[in-house]
């Protein structure tokens, strides 16, 4: 059965986990079925907690929009309905309500009938506990009848807004046990447009008036929501932006929904061609198209009937996709703007890549000692992992009595050679295959040898009647089969003092394993070695007088700081005037709570989803020096979460990196700058010569410039490099550039903020007490993944350039950042990536340094203490974003605040109260 973890899994995460069933096509399309159902298209109208059921903006026609993507209760399109008597139901354009377009206008006849709109027969919510209701109305007469109002909108005997005959407003919520709650307004203008709201949380009906409360009235208990009864709308008036939620939505929120100037467009969403990927590799993807998007939800169906994917971060803009089975597949995503959901979907598939042997060649002989034996190792890579199967050739006669097939004459494999004495006789002649016209005897085949599993194998010990032996070794995924066959020859003891050669581990004596062109190919390859060796010197004293020169050349000027930390902070955000004494008072609930409650409902309801959160804890806290001790206790509180060998510390996309970036910014910006920036700047002006972004050059000095930056050029994955590119050449200057930029930084130790050491310590102490041993892994993860690596993907946003890099300049800094950061992880480049494998011995080299740097780090005194004030309008900003978030929707910070516990009789509890009574969210700036 295909299954999610999420009781929600349709709307939330269309993600299906299972066992790829191998069977016939019949059952495989049976499986898939049975899994689109569950997963996918499963439409049983039970609606998951707090969405948007449906929204109705009457824009061009009478089709709603949802919260959903797709929307699980299937709404349907309204119908209008005209009475008799000339009575109508009809969509107008209006002329006055700027920015809404089109309206439904139900006119009256003097007789009393009245058009009406059949929204149709669903239900609110299955646990039928709470609901909202919300729209634009201008009413033209109140109701017609003495004892039955007219229904602005509602399902009779279960929940209505309706407008009586003396102009008093009510919504009514109809319980299951028969009684009726009911808040009215009695004060409801004629022919004027006006928002309103019904708000039923479970305990108390709220009635809304152009977002202020105009009633209130207790009542408990679930409200009846039958499903076959419609909700309808029948009055004299127009009826516009009709909102039906299944939750009780916060103050805040009829407020926004009174405040908005337009209807709310769905976002043009697109994925474009999602591109072939591989098994068992992870890619990062995001939409092509997704302006305007507020949140994001991706999900995945696919392969044969249920397959097994990981999805990281799938509420992020942009995720990381691993799918470990092969198949064709599905990708949604869904995205929302306020609370309208839209959705795409692309198909895709993944594949595998075939076996392959990299390293030494293979075929060719490999030479054995009399008497000795060898150690064969092959490096295979595909994807999935191919499994490996060493061969021997035997004859059919023979294959009983487990003797080796010898086919080949040594005299007319190998050129004869005065200087040696490798007359051993003849070989077997081979037989013809058994495989090939059907033979059963007198042929040869290929058997496996027992045991022989492994990427090493070691040879039979060496004899005269091993010469001319063929085995094969096998590497097989679900893609296909690749082989290789190896030739194996005894040279007497006597031959040792020829020469020797290696082509695996060594098994018995290294010494006498030949492969290849075992004798002339010695001096032939010494000789390449001595090139390779004499380009290497001749390249690094070359990079080394160029970066002298370029280090001292470097005319970069270092940026305005502030405008690196604050960015648009600087700016007024906020219309905050008049608002001083709310903003103080919230300032003050924050900094003299010093268990930091209220920093951390803030961080946990709202950080995830807008960093801006983060950004302004950061603010407000630093202007108190009360940072770092903020900064440490979100970071206990990710440590405590840690179990041993866990490997993901500080990667997550959690509060504590978010608070960390800006913390870092404001004391580490300088800091980075310095030890960055040079390196950066030489990568740009590398990369505008290759892409001809320099100022104006003779033909020669450009052609001499382009000739020289693509010989330094540092991509190393063959299908993105250049056809002219050498990748040895392209290796050692990733290498070399790498070593360069860790080398700057290992050197700045000495000049980190003090700050910033402090919080380092912390993260290494706290770690060695839950996961001992793992604290270098902490570190790395801390400062390279959240800071230095960062920094060189985008470096405009940390001050080292002025705008974002040129592509040449980007995918540089992207397979820099990829070296460090392995670096710091302490992991291989080349296991998941393995055109980097060459960069493995880059990791190894460095690690003793890189541990070296942070002991030195950790030790160090009388580092640069960094003073910045924070700006007036920066903090003001802060305040204003905070004040927003809680004024807009209190309930997400009043459960983060019951998740610590907090004690009902707390004082902030009442702060709050005070804080939010009749506040409104404080209006944005318009800056068109």
């Amino acid at each position: 059965m295909c299954r999610s973890n999420h009781p929600n899994a349709y709307r939330r995460d269309h993600q299906c986990t299972a066992t790829v069933l191998r069977q016939p096509s019949f059952v495989l399309v049976v499986a898939l079925y049975i899994c689109i159902y569950l997963c996918w298209g499963h439409t049983t109208p039970v609606k998951a907690e707090d969405e948007l059921i449906a929204y109705y903006p009457f824009e061009g026609n009478l089709r709603p929009l949802s919260g959903y993507c797709p929307s699980r209760t299937d709404v349907g399109t309204p119908t209008l309905v005209n009475g008799s008597f000339g009575a109508t139901a009809t969509l107008q354009t209006s002329a006055s309500r700027s920015g809404f377009g089109q309206f439904v206008q139900l006119l009256r006849t003097f007789l009393g009938a009245t058009g009406s709109i059949n929204f149709g027969s669903y239900q609110i919510n299955s646990l039928s506990s709470s609901l909202s209701i919300t729209a634009w109305i201008s009413i033209s007469s109140y109701g017609f009848q003495l004892f039955t109002p007219d229904t602005i909108i509602g399902k009779p005997n279960s929940w209505q807004i309706v407008i009586g005959i003396g102009g008093t407003m009510q919504f009514m919520v109809y319980t299951s046990s028969g009684t009726v709650g009911s808040a009215s307004f009695s004060q409801v203008p004629q022919n004027s447009w006006m928002h309103v709201a019904g708000v039923y949380d479970g305990t108390t009906v709220f009635l809304y008036v152009n977002g202020i409360q105009r009633g209130n009235a207790t009542q408990g208990g679930l409200f009846t929501d039958a499903q076959n009864v419609p909700i309808v709308s029948q009055f004299n008036g127009n009826i516009d932006e009709v909102k039906i939620f299944s939750y009780a939505i916060s103050a805040g929120e009829v407020y926004s929904g009174f405040n908005a100037t337009n209807t709310i467009t769905p976002v043009d969403v697109s994925l474009g061609n999602v591109p072939t990927l591989i098994v068992n590799q992870t890619y990062p993807l995001s939409p092509q198209s997704d302006q305007g998007a507020t949140r994001w939800q991706w999900s995945i169906i696919g392969g044969d009937g249920c397959s097994s994917v990981t999805i990281e971060d799938s509420t992020a803009r942009t995720m990381e996709l691993t799918v470990s089975e092969l198949g064709n597949y599905q990708l949604g995503l869904s995205v929302w703007t306020q609370d309208v959901c839209s959705s795409t979907g692309s198909a895709f598939e993944v594949a595998g890549l075939a076996p392959a042997f990299t390293g030494f060649i293979l075929s060719g002989p490999v030479f054995i000692i009399d008497g000795d034996s060898v150690n064969i190792t092959v490096n295979v890579t595909g994807a999935p992992e191919p499994t490996v199967q060493w061969q021997q050739l035997m004859d059919v006669p023979s294959e009983v009595d487990d003797v080796h097939v010898r086919g080949v004459d040594i005299h007319n494999f190998w050129s004869t050679s005065s200087s040696y004495n490798w007359n051993f006789g003849r070989a077997t002649p081979l037989l013809p295959s058994c495989d090939f016209l059907g033979r059963s005897s007198n042929c040869s085949r290929f058997v496996d040898i027992v045991n022989a599993t492994s990427t090493t194998f070691t040879t039979p010990i060496g004899t005269a009647d091993l010469n001319g032996t063929i085995i094969r070794v096998q590497a097989t995924n679900f893609v296909t089969t690749t082989s290789d066959n190896i030739t194996l020859f005894t040279l007497p003891a006597s031959s040792t003092g020829d020469g020797g050669g290696t082509n695996g581990d060594g098994g018995g004596n290294d010494v006498g394993v030949l492969v290849g062109s075992i004798v002339g190919s010695i001096l032939g390859a010494c000789a390449i070695c001595c090139c390779l060796l004499l380009i290497l010197v001749l390249l690094i004293l070359f990079l080394g007088r160029r970066s002298s020169s370029q280090e001292d050349a470097f005319l970069g000027e270092p940026p305005d700081y502030d405008k690196v930390v604050y960015g648009a902070y600087l700016s007024q955000l906020y219309r905050g005037r008049g608002r001083n004494r709310d903003l103080g008072r919230l300032e003050q609930m924050l900094v003299q709570d010093r268990e930091f409650a209220l920093a951390k409902a803030f961080a946990y309801a709202h950080g995830m989803e807008d960093e801006n959160v983060a950004r302004s804890l950061m603010y407000i806290f630093h202007d108190h020096s009360m940072d770092v001790s903020l900064i440490k206790m979100f970071i206990l509180q990710e440590i405590q979460k840690i179990e041993p060998g866990q490997a993901t510390m500080f990667r997550s996309n959690t509060i504590t990196p978010r608070l960390f970036k800006h913390f870092a910014l404001i004391y580490a910006v300088e800091f980075l700058w310095e030890t960055l920036a040079p390196y950066v700047w030489e990568i740009q002006q590398n990369a505008a010569i290759v892409e001809g972004e320099t100022e104006e050059e003779t033909d020669e000095e450009n052609f001499k410039s382009k000739r020289y930056a693509i010989d330094l050029g540092m991509e190393i994955d063959p299908s993105k490099m250049p056809e002219a590119a050498d990748k040895k050449i392209n290796t050692l200057q990733l290498w070399l550039t790498a070593q360069k930029i860790f080398s700057a930084i290992t050197r700045s130790f000495d000049i980190l903020p003090a700050d910033m050491r402090e919080v380092l310590a912390y993260v290494h102490d706290e770690v060695a007490g839950v996961v001992p041993g793992e604290e270098f892994k902490a570190l790395g993860a801390f400062l390279f993944l959240r800071f230095f690596c960062p920094a060189l993907l985008a470096p405009q946003y940390f001050g080292l350039l002025e705008e974002a890099p040129l592509p040449t300049a980007q995918r540089q800094l992207i397979l820099l950042a990829k070296v460090l950061q392995n670096l710091a992880n302490d992991t291989l480049p080349g296991i998941k990536e393995v055109y980097m494998a060459r960069l493995n011995e880059f990791i190894t080299n460095n690690q003793e340094d890189l541990r070296n740097y942070f002991n030195r780090t950790l030790a160090a005194d009388n580092l640069p203490i960094v003073t910045r004030q924070i700006p007036a309008v920066a903090k003001e900003n802060a305040l204003c974003c905070l004040y927003n978030k809680i004024a807009e929707d209190r309930r997400k910070v009043d459960q983060r605040l019951q998740e610590q516990q907090l004690p009902r009789d707390h004082p902030l509890w009442r702060e709050l109260d005070a804080l939010l009574q009749d506040a409104a969210p404080i209006p944005r700036e318009n800056r068109e």
